[in-house]
């Protein structure tokens, strides 16, 4: 099942590729949610949170024009955002 149209690439590009890593996490949440909504009704229980997840983070590191030294570093500087905001 394709879940990322046009769309969700342009938003995933504006909220989440482009900027800094303590300015994504409100796009990754926005874009979360829309790929939850791609999925067809009755197939949201096998898929769920734990498949859009995956999906956004193949795709956002397969997408991101870093060497993967510096993905790692951006994924590191998220989760540690993510961390501090709790």
């Amino acid at each position: 099942m394709k879940l990322i149209n046009k769309q969700l690439e342009k938003d995933i590009e504006n909220k989440i590729l482009l900027l800094t890593a303590n300015k994504v996490e409100n796009g990754i949440l926005d874009v979360l949610e829309a790929l939850y909504k791609a999925i067809l009704d009755n197939k949201r229980i096998s898929y769920g949170t734990v498949h859009t997840i995956k999906v956004l983070s193949k795709y956002i590191f397969d997408n991101l024009k870093f060497t993967n030294t510096e993905k790692l570093n951006f994924a590191k500087e998220v989760f540690k955002t993510a961390k501090n905001r709790q």
